[in-house]
């Protein structure tokens, strides 16, 4: 299946933002603050309803990857896009299936729609894959992966028994609720 292409653009368009605030100035995007817009989603089953799989899992690594998006062979100042590749240890699906473990890829950097994921982090994940054509540079060098519906939209913290969304706009609800087995 492929990305919805809204979170793709998204992801290019906070890319490009951090480029253009750090190019000039020698910072890192990871100290970048982005601010753009993304499509408001209501409810958490809006979200699970445009997901490719949704999962519950634990972070257990994280890799930095540099991406050309001007398509050169050598990266050029200004073209640089950085992008966290997290690795999740699924517990469970919730929607679709595959392996048990999967790779989650986010802009490096923090924003206000966007909070990186870490390691230890246990979460539910609605997600949306990426492919060769709309990650050319992560596809080759880590392989399949995923990015988060509607940025924060798309993650939640597990806290208890509740999936708490990382997106202020949207509830928490019971895990139980989502289907989670609670073993």
């Amino acid at each position: 299946m492929n990305a919805h292409p809204t979170n793709r653009l998204m992801m290019t368009a906070v890319g490009l933002a951090s480029v253009l605030v750090t190019g000039g100035c020698g910072g890192s995007t990871a100290a970048t603050h982005h601010t753009f817009s993304a499509p408001q989603y209501e409810s958490l089953n809006e979200v699970e309803r445009i997901a490719n799989i949704s999962v519950v899992g634990t972070v257990t690594d994280e890799q930095l990857i540099v991406e050309d998006t001007g398509g050169n062979a050598q990266p050029d100042e200004g073209s640089i896009l950085e992008q966290l590749v997290s690795t999740i240890e699924v517990s469970e699906y919730l929607k679709g299936e595959g392996p048990p473990q999967i790779q989650v890829i986010q802009l490096a950097g923090e924003s206000e729609q966007s909070m990186t994921l870490a390691p230890a982090d246990e979460v539910v994940l609605w997600l949306a894959e990426e492919t060769s054509k709309s990650a050319p540079s992560v596809f080759e060098q880590v392989g399949r992966t995923w990015s988060p519906i509607g940025l924060d939209q798309g993650v939640a913290d597990v806290v208890g028994q509740q999936a708490v969304p990382r997106a202020s706009s949207l509830s928490a609800v019971s895990l139980n609720s989502l289907g989670v087995d609670p073993d």
